[in-house]
């Protein structure tokens, strides 16, 4: 793990057996020179990819952001299993307007999704949010399906947080279900700093419900 000059702040291990109650990771503790609230796994490597493609891929581990790279896709850093902070927000605004979750479709992937995106709006940074199919990860899919699948299945299930809320809390017309997804919506809407965007994602939701 390093920082943004690349100088070594920690380490991260992955287990490689799979019958054991150990521990999947074992990484490096807090540290004076590792805060992990104010780093980005991957962030050294990619950050020219990035400032590339005015975009940031952001996934769950190590081994996405590994996999994701041998692919060809360098655009790309992880949040390793804490919760993304404003720090990290930050961090990432000063190299993309844009930032797309990579993220499991299951429920901790939609609630870590939508924890997320409250912390980027807040930032002023540009979220949208893929979730994928039910067993597959990031690692997983471009490892079966390669670059350009890849690349496929992102920009055709990319949505912003509006639709992503209106996809996993609404069921037709059920008006509790609608009550619920637009407390959703408006509690993310109020992150946004900027009134202009604030108004469109208002317009957008008000079409939705």
């Amino acid at each position: 793990i390093h920082n943004l000059t690349g100088k070594v702040l920690g380490f991260g291990g992955r287990i490689i057996k799979t019958e054991t109650k150990a521990p999947k990771y074992i990484n490096s503790p807090e540290t004076a020179v590792y805060e992990k609230r104010k780093v980005l796994y991957g962030l050294y490597q990619a950050k020219n990819a990035i400032r590339k493609f005015d975009l940031c891929y952001v996934v769950e581990g190590y081994m996405d952001v590994i996999s994701l790279s041998q692919a060809g896709i360098e655009n790309v850093v992880a949040v390793s299993g804490t919760a993304f902070t404003e720090e990290q927000a930050r961090l990432l605004k000063r190299f993309a307007p844009e930032v797309v979750l990579l993220f499991d479709g299951d429920e901790a992937g939609v609630n870590a999704s939508l924890k997320h995106i409250n912390t980027l709006l807040k930032a002023d940074v540009n979220t949208r949010v893929v979730l994928f199919p039910k067993d597959e990860d990031p690692d997983s899919y471009v490892q079966k399906h390669g670059k350009e699948g890849f690349d496929a299945f992102v920009l055709e299930q990319a949505k912003d947080f509006i639709g992503l809320i209106a996809e996993v809390k609404m069921r037709g017309e059920d008006a509790i279900a609608k009550a619920t997804a637009g407390r959703m919506m408006a509690e993310s809407i109020a992150q946004i700093p900027d009134p202009l965007k604030r108004a469109a994602f208002i317009n957008e939701a008000a079409q939705l419900l």
